[in-house]
């Protein structure tokens, strides 16, 4: 089950670089997207603003480092791996909802890749939890 459970998010982080690796390259390009569909729906109303770096780094290659180190940790076989899992995934979805709520309401801008992102990061928590909500279930049963 464990080993399922591991590719799973191995799976879902490498999706999540996928997505990051296509949000840097619409970050540094000129060019049009696929979703750029309004002014309310756009990838480069949220890629290209002033929020889409901290201290200059493009918050798309944050997301690519972090999946990366995800699919790692899945990947790896290490005492500490749980742990490790459960600190990276939560660091994930907390950056992951500051995100969504600077699109909600301070861009005023919603960018489907970023939501796509912040869904396989909402993807990524239930994986990791899952185990821990099975055995407190178990346990009151």
């Amino acid at each position: 089950m464990m080993m399922r459970r591991n590719r799973i998010i191995l799976v879902l982080a490498l999706c999540g670089v996928v997505v990051s690796l296509y949000a840097l390259s619409l970050h540094y390009s000129d060019g049009p997207s696929f979703c750029d569909i309004s002014e309310r729906f756009s990838c480069e109303v949220v890629n290209r603003g002033p929020w889409s770096e901290l201290s200059g780094i493009p918050v798309a290659l944050m997301g690519v480092i972090g999946y990366a180190a995800i699919a790692i940790i899945a990947g790896a076989r290490h005492k500490r791996k749980e742990i490790l899992l459960i600190v990276f995934v939560a660091g994930g979805l907390l950056f992951s909802a500051y995100l969504t709520y600077l699109e909600a309401f301070v861009i005023l801008a919603w960018c489907p890749i970023c939501l796509g992102s912040a869904g396989i990061m909402s993807a990524l928590g239930i994986a990791v939890a899952m185990p821990y909500a099975a055995a407190k279930l178990r346990r009151k049963a």
